[in-house]
């Protein structure tokens, strides 16, 4: 008996009828949809797809949003990008200005408050690790661990960082409501630092009439 279950992401390469029933035939369990992509009606109607694929087959798989949180992001660059290199200074302000290797701006307005020195920076889902080692409040000076290149609006990700944002946004409450719509099995919540933040969650499911298992995402 299987005891791993399989978790398969639609997207738009992913979303045809065709390729669904091909997921199911190889034993998916679980289709998930990534609220930080796309509209609220094409996750409906992927997962309205899945529905229909699943019911052709005689099977049943479980359908999972995924909910956005709080994004951090890059600004954007000159030229779209750079190299940052190993070993090299790196400051990422919350001030508005166009990138360079030198220095950054981020869409989040806390980042400088929460990143302390020490903590680590991973950017570009990953492919880019720096190591803060100080803060005025505005902007944060970095040594670059590991270089490569980043662009335009690339993610940040603040591992051990406790982020002042809430976990649950606007965009999630309302995406969560259409899922719930949709049908959705599962939700899955983003940056949880908490339980303050699942029950935040709970309450809003409750208030909704809703009893859907939550997936606390650890970031």
């Amino acid at each position: 008996m299987r005891t791993t279950k399989i978790i398969a992401t639609l997207g738009p390469a992913s979303s045809e009828e065709g390729t669904i029933r091909g997921l199911f035939e190889a034993g998916v369990d679980v289709f998930r949809l990534n609220a930080s992509h796309g509209t609220e009606q094409e996750r409906a109607a992927r997962a309205q797809m899945v529905r229909e694929v699943g019911d052709s087959l005689g099977r049943h798989a479980g359908i999972l949003l995924d909910l956005q949180g709080p994004k951090i992001r890059l600004g954007a660059f000159e030229g779209g990008g750079c190299e940052l290199k190993t070993g090299a200074r790196f400051f990422i302000t919350v001030e508005p200005l166009l990138g360079t290797h030198e220095r950054a701006s981020t869409t989040y307005a806390g980042f400088a408050a929460d990143v302390r020195p020490g903590n680590r920076v991973m950017l570009n889902d990953g492919a880019v690790e720096l190591r803060a080692l100080s803060s005025d409040g505005v902007t944060v000076e970095f040594e670059v661990v590991s270089g490569g290149w980043i662009s335009d609006r690339k993610g940040i990700n603040l591992p051990g960082v406790r982020v002042s944002s809430p976990a649950l946004t606007r965009k999630d409450l309302a995406d969560l409501r259409s899922g719930l719509q949709a049908g959705v099995d599962f939700v899955a919540l983003s940056f949880v630092r908490g339980r303050d933040d699942l029950l935040r969650l709970r309450l809003y499911l409750e208030e909704l009439e809703a009893r859907v298992p939550v997936v606390a995402k650890l970031e």
